[in-house]
């Protein structure tokens, strides 16, 4: 098999005018992110039947062509393990490859749910080593040594290959959840942050009542759109683990930051910022914005019955489906319909608990009432008494 190394507009320009022509094609990239919020794109890797190539973007500036390969409906984008591959193109491209087929995926209707990564799948399906000692490196940095030129040659050489393999063992039904899943999971690449609830992924935020709720529900705002602007990974303009001790001690001075812990360079660029945020709360700023305190799922006397519920419905539709319990309906995925169940009923009682009423906004914002889980799962789901068709 051919392989080159695109390192010129006009090359690349060719390049994707003749991927045009193939039926399938297989994408990797490589890219940094370290200390930026948003990937650094370092390297691009496309295979089809014939050859594989090496993109350097850094010497790339024109993408219309790509982008035109990445929206070509005839031609099917094979990757594995795709979630960031796909995040960097949303970012870079404003668009997403259209069709997209994630081996990983597909794996996973075979494999019980395992989710394989590439090494692994390459041995399990086709009996091929790869050598993945390259994983770490700076593949910002030029010339690129040898070792990373055969790993970025490697990662996507066989992937056609073993999407071949995969497809073989899956029947029209599985093959039918598999692609729903990858589509399904290449919109939510497209979904827009509600930056409103950020404060809920904060550590031990159970701890705080509702004033100061509001208060880390602005820091976190605050933080969000400061690393958007300075695209700089979150925790490099405030560490996570300062969050709730800012709301906790309320610090009025700069020098009281530095007693908290937090980095010279998080006071240097921000301390000013965050002492007037928190100025503007203790001269009551937010009181009209007060938020309900967060209740951990598990403190919720119905939680367990309620899990355990789903868990063994779960097990019985994935027995007849034959296919794996926890790929129907992960512990997270569980949770996320029993988070959005409990909130809707706060002011109920708990045997007095009403069911979810199926609609559009709700269906997009669980994945277990998404997609192909959605045929799957909802009667049930609905017999139970958690969701409502009405």
């Amino acid at each position: 098999m051919e392989k080159l190394f695109i390192i010129t507009q006009s090359d690349f320009d060719t390049y994707c005018l003749s991927l045009m022509q193939k039926e399938k094609i297989a994408i990797d990239t490589e890219f940094m992110r370290v200390k930026t919020y948003y990937p650094e794109f370092a390297l691009l890797q496309l295979a089809t039947d014939t050859e594989i190539a090496i993109v350097d973007p850094l010497k790339i500036q024109d993408w219309h062509l790509f982008k035109n390969v990445l929206d070509a409906p005839t031609v099917s984008k094979i990757f594995h393990a795709a979630s960031e591959d796909l995040a960097l193109f949303w970012h870079f491209f404003q668009t997403l490859p259209k069709p997209y087929i994630d081996t990983q995926v597909l794996c996973s209707f075979i494999k019980d749910g395992t989710s394989l990564g590439l090494a692994n799948a390459l041995k399990e399906f086709l009996d091929i080593s790869i050598n993945k000692d390259q994983t770490r490196t700076d593949w910002l940095v030029r010339p690129l040594t040898d070792s990373q030129i055969s790993y970025a040659y490697n990662d996507v050489e066989y992937l056609l290959a073993l999407y071949e393999k995969i497809d073989k063992q899956l029947c029209d039904r599985k093959r039918h959840f598999a692609l729903t899943e990858c589509t399904h999971l290449a919109n939510k690449v497209t979904q827009e942050k509600n930056i409103s609830k950020l404060y809920l992924q904060a550590p031990h935020v159970e701890k705080l009542n509702e004033g100061q709720l509001a208060l880390l529900q602005t820091l976190t705002i605050w933080r969000y759109q400061e690393a958007i602007k300075r695209n700089l990974a979150l925790n490099f303009i405030v560490h996570e683990k300062h969050l709730i001790s800012l709301v906790e001690k309320l610090p009025d001075s700069l020098y009281e930051l530095n007693k908290l812990g937090m980095h010279a360079n998080e006071i240097n660029h921000h301390g000013c910022t965050i002492i007037q945020l928190i100025e503007e709360y203790k001269t009551g700023a937010f009181k009209e914005r007060k938020l309900p305190k967060v209740k951990l799922l598990h403190t919720n006397p119905r939680y367990k019955e309620d899990f355990a519920k789903i868990k063994f419905a779960f097990e019985k539709i994935a027995s007849d489906e034959n296919l794996s319990a926890q790929l129907l309906g992960s512990r997270k995925q569980i949770n996320q319909l029993l988070t959005l169940y409990y909130e809707k009923n706060a002011n109920n009682d708990g045997d007095k608990y009403l069911p979810i009423a199926m609609g559009s906004e709700i269906i997009s914002q669980i994945d277990i009432l998404s997609n192909w889980r959605k045929d799957v799962c909802s009667f049930v789901l609905s017999e139970m008494g958690f969701i409502s068709f009405n």
